[in-house]
């Protein structure tokens, strides 16, 4: 779902852009020749590809946002753009290099991967946080969804103070980013059974049908989501805003190019050092642009001194800009996974569709509000179905439940500290960035948790949820109704901020899932899965 970023980035690009030219400086920060300074080399990445010294501009991270700024401002400037990716670039997509599961939107890819997980903080369980290192970022291996938002988070962010970023200015700009990134909603005839059914499910449970979920006054509704698909391709950033600048003599593209730390003088950034195949290579920049990604960039700032100073200090770092905020406040997207048995009528009549169409796993998202959202909308729910040969029966069929909102925060500082005195200069390296989930029991109220019953069985309700402070406890007790009606309740004890445990039982009867026990839900250890920020 990060298109939208791309547009976000595409919007301050070409903000950027109308900045310089207003101050009367031409395109840039500097009046010189980009090509003739992108001639000066100095040192090889580690691929061997040449440095160059200076650059007017250096773009750190080619992914979804870094590749629409780097390809945006050497599209409308002569001045020099370095942009520096850690991954591999796989040159235009009309060369024919790049790897099929990258470019085929049908399914989200598992390779390209930087590797980020929660290491032991959940032990023995281990979550993942997907990030691809490769030109394009995650618009390279995310499912392609480009969905632009509410007006009420845009005016609200003009009315906090910020001109430029109110609905109707930025709208017209959201527009251009959807054209370069060739996004479109699929016809009627183009959308998958399942994805029909689901749909028709959602009128039944009082989401309306809507004709464009990029209806930004619109907060209520299911639709086929715009997706910036492409004959089945998945068309990332690196197709749009580099593809068509990449014979530009002011463009450098260093893949396979990691930065291990900016240089500041005087409370400017002028440079940045650049792991090279003989070591550390220092390129000087008018300008640099820190688009290394949500755990990325944060190291990065906090290698080059930019943090908290006392924490810079104790790791042996000078402190260049206190900045304790870097690395803090961190807020992911929640998501709860429902696994659902498909019929064998669905099955027939997915595999029918199948024979003349394209059949990807995800197609289309409501956008819904839970009954602790007051203004526009908190949650993404969307189907994903399809072929899947690790299942018995050979499909996997999901509802996924996402919140947009969460009140819980993650802190990646912790995981950070692990790798701030690391050398990139491989670039190789398998990161050991985690983040941790500091999920603080004085922010915990009733409506930051949701327990995942057997709602194909049982209605429950939560009839008492509390916490209490001197116990660092949250205790609650459901009501079951339905066939096997039942009561459970339990509590969680919060060891620490960042480490929680508990166990729930329901006893009492026989549930779809598992017919011979009677327990809806036991889990012991982390309640990661099951806290979602807000709670119908």
């Amino acid at each position: 779902m990060e298109a939208s970023f791309a547009n976000v980035a595409a919007a301050l690009s070409r903000r950027a852009i109308l900045w310089w030219r207003t101050l009367g400086v031409g395109s840039g920060p500097s009046d010189t020749d980009g090509a003739t300074q992108m001639m000066r080399k100095q040192g090889q990445s580690s691929t061997g590809m040449p440095l160059p010294k200076f650059a007017d501009t250096a773009v750190i991270g080619g992914g979804t946002a870094g590749a629409a700024v780097a390809g945006l401002l050497a599209e409308h400037s002569a001045q020099s753009v370095v942009l520096l990716e850690a991954g591999p670039d796989y040159g235009p997509f009309a060369a024919g290099r790049w790897p099929v599961e990258l470019i085929n939107a049908g399914a989200i890819p598992i390779t390209h991967d930087w590797g980020y997980n929660s290491g032991e903080m959940y032990a023995p369980r281990v979550i993942g946080y997907e990030r691809a290192r490769v030109i394009g970022g995650c618009s390279s291996h995310n499912g392609c969804a480009a969905i632009w938002g509410s007006s009420v988070d845009y005016d609200g962010w003009a009315a906090l103070g910020n001109p430029g970023w109110s609905t109707d200015e930025l709208r017209p700009l959201f527009r251009a980013g959807s054209d370069r990134l060739r996004v479109r909603i699929p016809e009627p005839g183009e959308v998958t059974p399942f994805q029909r059914i689901s749909m028709d499910a959602a009128v039944d449970a009082g989401i309306p049908r809507v004709a464009d979920l990029n209806n930004l006054d619109e907060n209520l509704g299911m639709a086929p989501r715009p997706a910036n698909i492409v004959d089945g391709v998945r068309w990332n950033t690196a197709f749009a805003y580099l593809d068509p600048v990449r014979e530009r003599s002011n463009l450098a593209i260093l893949a396979n190019s990691t930065c291990e730390r900016l240089e500041i003088s005087s409370g400017r950034i002028n440079a940045l050092v650049v792991a090279g195949r003989e070591g550390p290579v220092r390129i000087e920049a008018g300008r640099v642009v820190v688009a290394a990604g949500t755990y990325g960039s944060p190291a990065i700032l906090l290698r080059s001194g930019i943090g908290d100073s006392s924490e810079l200090r104790a790791a042996g770092i000078t402190p260049m800009h206190d900045l304790p905020g870097v690395g803090q406040n961190l807020h992911d997207h929640p998501r709860v996974t429902l696994i659902y048995a498909g019929t064998h009528e669905l099955e027939e009549m997915m595999t029918a569709f199948a024979r003349d169409h394209w059949m990807p796993e995800e197609q289309t998202i409501a956008k819904a509000r839970s009954s602790q959202c007051t203004q526009a909308f908190d949650l993404h729910v969307y189907p994903v179905g399809g072929p899947d040969s690790t299942t018995p029966t050979g499909w996997r069929w999901t509802l996924e439940v996402v919140c947009l909102t969460p009140r819980s925060n993650l802190n990646a500082k912790s995981g950070l500290w692990k790798t701030i005195n690391q050398s990139a200069s491989n670039g190789q390296q398998q990161p050991a960035v985690t983040a941790a989930h500091c999920i603080k029991p004085q922010n915990i109220s009733a409506h930051n948790w949701v327990f995942l019953l057997d709602a194909a069985a049982d209605d429950a309700t939560c009839t008492r949820m509390a916490f209490n402070s001197s116990s660092n406890t949250i205790a609650w007790k459901f009501a079951c109704r339905g066939q096997s009606p039942r009561t459970t309740q339990g509590s969680i004890k919060f060891d620490t901020p960042q480490h929680y445990s508990g166990t729930v039982s329901i006893k009492g009867g026989a549930t779809a899932n598992n017919p011979s026990s009677g327990d809806v839900l036991h889990t012991e250890g982390t309640w990661v899965g099951a806290c979602i920020g807000t709670a119908n």
